[in-house]
């Protein structure tokens, strides 16, 4: 399945048809695409919303200061406000790309689906589901074994059910994509969610229980978000205590600064330490990045800790130039940070804007970068970094 949507991906690319070939990079397939190519698989009278289904809906919770700014799905061309459907019966497939929630008289519910769930409801393969005696909270979301969307979109969807009058303790299993990470499992048992409570739905894709609990699909990063990952993970005990640090994050995988060690070099001797996040714990993150007074980053999923961050810490995000992602400046604008952008050079500059990587190529999402160092450290004087 992969290989099919890396294949729409660089087709639509191509085309210079942007919109849909990021929807396919996040492994869903646009419906109006389904409907104009595919037609005999979508059943219009299949699809609902949770506004227009026989099922309750709570409504979490806000104080008037809270932002819920963009972070749930806009339905209708309107701020669709958060809530939890309570669908009894109900039934949901969950894989790694696809969320499709399914009301008792087999009507799929879009605006709470992710992914391509139109293909759900309309296969005639799909296997018997898991029935659960039980309450379960239907958590799956695509792209959840990514730390950023797991943090701020797997997460919330717990405090929203909270802030929804529902006893986290009364729901008999949490139906996740997987929880096998160490910082999945971490999170959730620092929430007071038993792991033998975890369902996860790479085992079992298709899951009936007999209420089904879905959120709203969030798909952002805003205030509250943050300021309920800041109240679960970060404590007096944290704040404070650390010298504060200037750190360099390193990464090894795709999307590498390829000069990375000449600029550690340089970062060094101006007090900076390089770190690579994912050989720590998330309670260490939490308070190596809580003690940061400058981080200095690729873009990646690393950066989501500097919602850990004290106000006025200063982050400087390193982008390759054909792929900026606006995510952790908006991220910074939430906890106070003061945010800087720097754009490194292509490393191959061609006109497909690729590389070439074991023989295959490596779309520029993905790109490697060049940090001119001389430039870095102008803008890191222009921040006041050093």
């Amino acid at each position: 399945m992969d290989e099919g949507y890396d294949y729409l991906f660089k087709l639509f690319t191509n085309l210079g048809i942007k919109d849909e070939a990021m929807a396919c990079y996040y492994r869903a397939i646009p419906l109006h695409l389904i409907r104009e190519f595919c037609p005999s698989t979508v059943d219009s009278e299949l699809i609902t919303s949770t506004s227009k289904a026989k099922i309750s809906v709570l409504s979490p919770q806000f104080l008037p200061s809270e932002n819920l700014g963009s972070n749930f799905r806009e339905t209708e061309g309107e701020n669709a406000q958060p809530f939890v459907a309570v669908i009894p019966d109900g039934r949901a497939w969950g894989d790694k790309f696809t969320r499709a929630v399914i009301t008792s008289d087999d009507r799929l519910l879009e605006d709470i689906s992710t992914g391509s769930p139109s293909l759900i409801i309309s296969s005639d393969r799909l296997p018997p589901p898991v029935v659960i005696q039980g309450t379960v909270a239907f958590l799956a979301k695509n792209y959840c074994y990514n730390y950023y969307h797991w943090m701020f979109e797997f997460l919330p969807q717990i405090e929203l059910l909270r802030r929804s009058g529902i006893d986290i303790g009364s729901i008999d299993k949490f139906a996740v994509n997987h929880c096998c990470f160490p910082f999945q499992r971490e999170t959730v048992s620092l929430l007071g969610i038993p792991l033998e409570k975890i369902v996860e739905t790479y085992k079992n894709n298709h899951i009936q229980a007999r209420q089904l609990l879905v959120s709203s699909v969030i798909i952002e990063s805003t205030k509250w978000a943050c300021d309920f990952l800041r109240r679960e993970f970060l404590n007096d005990s944290i704040i404070g205590l650390q010298k504060k640090q200037r750190i360099f994050i390193s990464r090894k995988e795709r999307r590498r600064v390829i000069n990375e060690d000449e600029l550690v070099a340089v970062l060094t001797k101006l007090g900076f330490k390089s770190i690579a996040p994912e050989s720590l714990s998330v309670a260490e993150q939490v308070s190596l990045f809580a003690a940061a007074e400058v981080v200095i980053a690729a873009h990646g999923a690393a950066l989501t800790n500097t919602v850990f961050c004290s106000p006025g810490t200063k982050v400087i995000e390193i982008f390759a130039p054909d792929y900026v992602n606006p995510c952790y400046r908006k991220l910074s604008s939430q906890v106070g940070l003061e945010y800087w952008e720097f754009i490194g050079e292509r490393v191959l500059d061609i006109d497909s804007h690729s590389q070439q990587e074991g023989g295959e190529q490596i779309h520029y999402v993905f790109e490697d970068i060049l940090v001119n160092i001389a430039e870095l450290l102008n803008t890191m004087k222009l921040a006041g970094a050093i």
